[in-house]
């Protein structure tokens, strides 16, 4: 939803046109659409507040607090995790590990 929102906003007085399967390289516009939600939905500063409070508190940051964290920004536990990675607030593969 979001990332349609982003085009509305963007782009909405600009004609549609649908790239999709016709080349290589995704459009700035496309690649913008599609980094926006995870900044719109889990704002960096607030983010690494949130992190660091969780930290601070129980002196690590556990897999209950991703999902407590999860739940506050209403996101899945595997988009905070990319996200948190993305952060460096998390060894990447994390996600990949946690599914296991």
């Amino acid at each position: 939803m979001a990332h349609g929102y982003l085009h509305f906003l963007a782009h909405r007085y600009k004609p549609v046109i649908d790239y999709e399967n016709q080349c290589q390289r995704m459009p700035i516009s496309e690649q913008l659409a599609e980094a926006f939600p995870k900044y719109f939905l889990m704002p960096t500063s607030s983010l690494l507040k949130q992190f660091n409070d969780m930290y601070q508190t129980h002196g690590k940051f556990t897999p209950t607090n991703l999902l407590t964290l999860a739940h506050y920004y209403g996101v899945s536990v595997q988009a905070l995790t990319y996200r948190l990675e993305e952060m460096k607030l998390m060894p990447s593969g994390t996600w990949e590990r946690l599914k296991k």
